[in-house]
């Protein structure tokens, strides 16, 4: 493990005076390992906040997308009928025309 942590931790292991690796000091080991489990207690906390920020958005935005397609949908069928109104008193006149010609 000493071999380890001298690649990530140089300063938290001892060595000889030869240089060697002779053991780890674990006392400021659990310190730091204290000090970062805070710092990722603190990031998750942060990040939960966040998630549930963009949670209450997206039911938001989908609120408003159900809200948008039912006034397109009202739209399109108050659209559908003034053409059809329009349709039926354009054809009046013709059906009278063609009639009167037929005669």
């Amino acid at each position: 493990m000493a071999e380890e942590m001298a690649r990530v931790y140089p300063e938290l292991v001892v060595r000889d005076t030869d240089g060697k690796l002779q053991s780890v000091r674990y006392l400021e080991f659990t310190a730091l390992l204290l000090n970062e489990l805070q710092v990722q207690a603190r990031e998750i906390k942060k990040l939960r906040q966040q998630n549930d920020k963009l949670g209450q958005q997206n039911t938001t935005l989908w609120a408003q997308l159900a809200q948008a397609h039912a006034q397109g949908a009202a739209f399109n069928q108050r659209l559908a009928t003034l053409e059809q109104m329009v349709q039926s008193r354009n054809a009046g006149p013709r059906l009278a025309a063609a009639g009167a010609l037929a005669r």
